[in-house]
């Protein structure tokens, strides 16, 4: 699974505003409409140059034959003149067993 959002705005904080913070090790929690939750254990932490951000990376499970979920987010600075940012920023996580 691969989610992309916002981490700001010029006026308020994007849904990934956060993720910065994320490090290995850490765990993430994804609630479906139904109420049922999945959670994901973060494997690894990239940050591509904008322009040339590894799809194939972004898009494939971390560990082979594992479900996964990678987010990907905005990073670095704000290119001048311009609302976009110098990098991306990828978490890379493997789903962990139900509980």
């Amino acid at each position: 699974m691969f989610i992309f959002g916002h981490v700001s705005s010029w006026q308020a904080n994007g849904i990934f505003y956060n993720l910065k913070k994320m490090k290995v090790g850490n765990q993430v929690t994804i609630t479906r409409g139904d109420n049922k939750t999945f959670n994901y254990k973060v494997e690894k932490i990239k940050t591509y140059d904008a322009n040339n951000v590894d799809m194939n990376e972004v898009l494939s499970p971390v560990a082979a034959g594992k479900n996964g979920l990678n987010i990907m987010t905005c990073s670095g600075t704000v290119i001048k003149g311009t609302s976009n940012f110098t990098n991306r920023l990828v978490i890379f996580t493997s789903q962990l067993p139900a509980m």
